[in-house]
């Protein structure tokens, strides 16, 4: 019953966009998912994921931070994480 879902466990990243990094995150919204993940991957996620909108982290932040503000301009009221 949530509005999105964020899936923050690489190996389910994985499955959904084909991305080989270390360090990403995939928001699932109504209308569209968001890759998420940090400056050093900016490039391969852009490739591996290109289904996807990008997002990365601005510096100092976490993935889970970004996704958070994302979903919240996207109106999202309710948002799934994994456990």
């Amino acid at each position: 019953r949530a509005d999105a879902l964020l899936l923050t466990h690489l190996e389910h990243v994985r499955y959904c966009t084909g991305f080989t990094g270390s360090s990403g995150a995939l928001l699932l919204l109504p209308d569209r998912a968001v890759f998420v993940t940090d400056g050093r991957y900016a490039l391969q996620g852009a490739r591996e994921a290109a289904g996807c909108e990008p997002l990365v982290v601005p510096t100092g932040g976490t993935l889970t931070e970004a996704a958070a503000r994302r979903a919240a301009e996207a109106g999202v009221g309710s948002l799934a994480f994994e456990s």
